[in-house]
């Protein structure tokens, strides 16, 4: 199940996490996650469950990220999921 989100938790999980997947994992989601600050930059992710049981994000360069559930208006204009990479929020529907 995907935790609440607040300003801490977005800031210890800014860089990539050390997370990773279950290997009995189903893909969730395979797609593009697109920043809408920044540089406005799309990138292909792969979503599975972690070891941890939450929802992990591997980028194309290999880093993964938490994934997290938009409950503001503002996040689910852009999508209902993002990861939070390199300061800037990438969104995307699954």
């Amino acid at each position: 199940m995907i935790g609440g989100t607040s300003i801490n938790t977005l800031q210890v999980y800014a860089t990539p996490s050390t997370q990773t997947c279950d290997p009995n994992s189903p893909c969730l989601y395979t797609g593009n996650a697109k920043s809408v600050t920044g540089s406005r930059e799309t990138i292909k992710i792969t979503v599975k469950i972690g070891t941890d049981k939450n929802y992990i994000a591997t980028c194309s360069d290999g880093n993964t990220f938490y994934v997290f559930q938009s409950v503001t208006d503002a996040d689910k204009s852009y999508g209902s999921y993002y990861i939070n990479r390199n300061g800037h929020k990438y969104y995307f529907n699954m």
